[in-house]
């Protein structure tokens, strides 16, 4: 695909009994066009364990009310009851629970996905961000958000109305891996007419600005270029991008730049996975 807005249509019908349907996307691959290429490595989602258990209040109705009929740590929040009751002294039909604990995290991006057979609510820092408090078969939700690291507090609230019991809360982190890359959108005037191309720059441990090597020029006749498989630093930049220096050259001088914020140019970053496009577009 070579970007923007695809319009996308899943059409699904059920008919009787058990129904699920779901969709994802990932990139898989790098664009095309001017110089680089090759595949893009995908980022991975990894599963966050709590430094500390769970506090789990059990109550033996389903509006977490009154004084609980149990108190107990729960490593984690992972129960398939069944039928069954969670615990002696806990109804195996309308119960509730509730789960807090409170999570030490770094900055990232952060899924937290939860699954459960009925109802259930998740708070984070006391916000509410997943509402599905009603009596429904087991369903799986997601929340993601990106966070600016330190100590979250986690509440999970949960209902059994009648027959199978289920509650699990999943929380994952976006890991970059160390080969992050990501691509330049440009344009330069068309070959051969114009001896014209695009150099880039990043910036060294001493933030000093440092040429990638030789000049990347358009072979489109539109002067479209795109520069896959660019390095990104995301330990040291995070998910913000990478600063980069872009010069335009025409017949051996530089005719556009972006980047170079130190001579008062505006910012320039490449984010990992996405194409970045620079101010300048190809002509009409």
């Amino acid at each position: 695909m070579s970007g923007g807005a695809i319009p996308v249509r899943l059409e699904y019908v059920d008919f009787t009994g058990h129904a699920q349907v779901r969709l994802t996307w990932e990139l898989v691959g790098g664009g095309s066009g001017g110089s680089g290429g090759g595949e893009v490595p995908s980022a991975t989602w990894s599963q966050v364990k709590p430094g500390r258990p769970y506090v789990g209040e059990y109550f033996a109705n389903r509006d977490v009310s009154g004084s609980p009929a149990l108190v107990r740590q729960d490593s984690e929040i992972d129960f398939d009851w069944g039928y069954g009751a969670p615990a002696p002294g806990v109804p195996a039909d309308n119960f509730s629970v509730r789960w807090t604990n409170t999570l030490r995290l770094d900055k990232g991006k952060y899924r937290f996905i939860v699954e459960t057979d009925d109802g259930m609510r998740l708070f984070l820092n006391d916000r509410l961000v997943i509402d599905k408090w009603r009596t429904q078969a087991r369903t799986k939700y997601t929340y993601e958000a990106s966070l600016d690291g330190g100590e979250y507090r986690l509440r999970m609230e949960y209902f059994d109305e009648a027959g199978l019991a289920f509650a699990r809360l999943r929380v994952e982190v976006l890991r970059q891996p160390s080969g992050a890359v990501g691509n330049i959108v440009t344009c330069v005037p068309p070959q051969p007419q114009n001896y014209a191309w695009i150099k880039l720059y990043r910036l060294n441990n001493a933030n000093q600005w440092v040429s990638l090597g030789r000049g990347i020029g358009s072979i489109e006749p539109s002067g479209f270029l795109k520069i896959d498989g660019l390095p990104v630093d995301v330990n040291r930049f995070g998910g913000a991008g990478e600063p980069y220096k872009v010069e335009q050259w025409v017949d051996s001088r530089v005719v556009r730049s972006t980047g170079d914020f130190q001579r008062g140019e505006p910012e320039f970053r490449v984010r990992a996975f996405a194409d970045n496009a620079t101010p300048w577009g190809c002509s009409p």
